[in-house]
């Protein structure tokens, strides 16, 4: 629609006054100077969108599936992205979930308050129907970019993206890849993606909202009274190798050790609120509990097996090269945790604008996709 700012007929003019007949001698009169007529302000043009193969919109659908691992609800976060985003997108946009609303858990509706009206779904039988649209189809990395290939969908009016959630992704060199963290970019499985091609994914809203109502401040800072609930306890995903597990209950008693596993959310925030340290023995990807135990004040160690830095902005010295430096380095955590803990601070804030930054990937990621996507720019 085209805006107006006012209107020439709201302004009241100012007429000139009119001459007085006298009968004294006529005194000459000073010319009053008029007002130029108000101009209205000149008309907002909306811009112009970029056509993409001669398609009058693009419909990014994203595959919700696999509803068992932290993998699902990061689809649902990018479907939502991509939808809340469209007003930025160099394109018009339309975004759709190939699974429909019905067959995602409740928990997941709940969460992110998904309603039938705002999250539509477009499954295989209604991909590549429009010749108005190019779809742009967004599947997990347990599935391949072929699976969407048939008569319907093809390369002239779509392409896929495999979304790399952890290191099990069937790399081909004819697929087109996304990361969700940095230690899939690069020259990590031979497929050199660039420092743009990522797109993070964040908190469950639920833990941001439980942090900020007592345990952190705005900025990330631990509060005094969240300090007092912190115990000598170390928890411990559950996917660390059984000698880091003995090897800690070893030097620290098992009564201080507990691995997370099993639990259901009121008891995962009860340990997040006690725990110093939070384990996870060579970290690959955005690992969400150690990443939700760092929310709640928790100082995370975790071995060298890569760079990951980026992923985990934790001191250098907490990413240990081999046992020893393990129990070296919880013992000094426990020993000066409330000294130690404002070095997490970047961690906590960088968690706490998860969703803004996840915004800001998406836009990023589809400006430099454009020569894939529309073969513009190339």
């Amino acid at each position: 629609p085209i805006l107006y700012f006012g209107s020439i007929n709201d302004i009241n003019e100012t007429r000139p006054n009119t001459l007085q007949i006298s009968r004294q001698p006529q005194q000459p009169q000073l010319q009053q100077p008029q007002k130029p007529l108000p101009q209205p302000l000149p008309q907002l043009q909306p811009q112009p969108q970029l056509s993409c193969r001669n398609k009058t919109k693009v419909r990014f659908t994203i595959h919700n599936v696999n509803f068992v691992t932290g993998g699902p609800e990061a689809l649902i976060q990018m479907t939502l992205a991509f939808k809340e985003s469209a007003s930025k997108m160099p394109f018009a946009s339309m975004t759709s979930s190939m699974i429909p609303l019905q067959h995602i858990p409740q928990v997941y509706r709940d969460n992110y308050q998904l309603q039938q009206d705002t999250f539509p779904s477009c499954d295989m039988n209604c991909l590549g129907r429009d010749p108005d649209i190019f779809e742009v189809i967004i599947v997990p990395e347990i599935m391949s970019c072929y699976a969407f290939q048939n008569v319907q969908v093809n390369p002239s009016n779509s392409i896929v993206y495999v979304w790399i959630l952890g290191a099990g992704a069937h790399v081909n060199e004819k697929c087109h890849f996304i990361s969700h963290v940095y230690m899939f970019l690069g020259e990590w499985g031979g497929l050199h993606l660039p420092d743009w091609a990522i797109i993070q994914p964040y908190i469950t809203p639920f833990y941001i909202t439980e942090v900020l109502n007592g345990i952190l401040t705005p900025t990330g800072e631990v509060t005094d009274e969240a300090l007092k609930s912190k115990q000598d306890l170390i928890i411990i995903d559950n996917d660390t190798p059984g000698q880091i597990v003995d090897l800690l209950k070893t030097n620290f008693g098992t009564d201080h050790v507990t691995v997370v596993n099993g639990f259901d959310r009121n008891g995962l925030i009860g340990l997040f609120r006690k725990a110093k340290v939070v384990v996870d023995w060579c970290v690959i990807g955005a690992e969400r509990m150690p990443l939700e135990a760092s929310l709640f004040g928790a100082v995370m160690v975790t071995s060298q097996c890569r760079e990951i830095s980026k992923d985990f902005p934790i001191p250098n010295r907490y990413f240990v090269k081999n046992e020893e430096g393990l129990v070296v380095a919880v013992k000094e955590i426990l020993a000066n945790y409330t000294s130690i803990v404002p070095e997490m601070i970047n961690v906590r804030k960088k968690l706490l604008a998860g969703k803004q930054r996840m915004y800001d990937d998406v836009i990023t990621w589809v400006n430099h996709s454009l020569c894939d996507i529309c073969k513009v720019g190339c």
